[in-house]
């Protein structure tokens, strides 16, 4: 179970770093497609403060925004550090 939690967590920091990627360079197309990426991921494990801020970020990228996921990558961030604590930790995702 240990190694499904870490191929887990190894495979959102992944996405997390294309993200902050995309986000930096100003791609609404890649910040969608890789929030939309990581909301599958988050959703599956029902991680739900994840999911909202990821939702967030897609829907402004959806519609051209880049400002509103810049302004918000730091917070995910912190809400997907907090994430893989839990998940490493075996407490409920939330």
């Amino acid at each position: 179970m240990q190694q499904l939690v870490e191929d887990f967590i190894a495979a959102l920091d992944k996405d997390v770093a294309l993200l902050a990627e995309a986000v930096r360079a100003g791609s609404s197309e890649n910040t969608r497609r890789q929030a939309h990426r990581i909301l599958s991921q988050v959703a599956l494990i029902s991680a739900t403060q994840a999911a909202a801020v990821i939702t967030t970020i897609q829907e402004a990228a959806r519609n051209g925004d880049i400002e509103t996921p810049r302004s918000v990558l730091s917070a995910f961030e912190t809400e997907v550090a907090s994430l893989k604590e839990d998940l490493r930790c075996g407490r409920e995702t939330s």
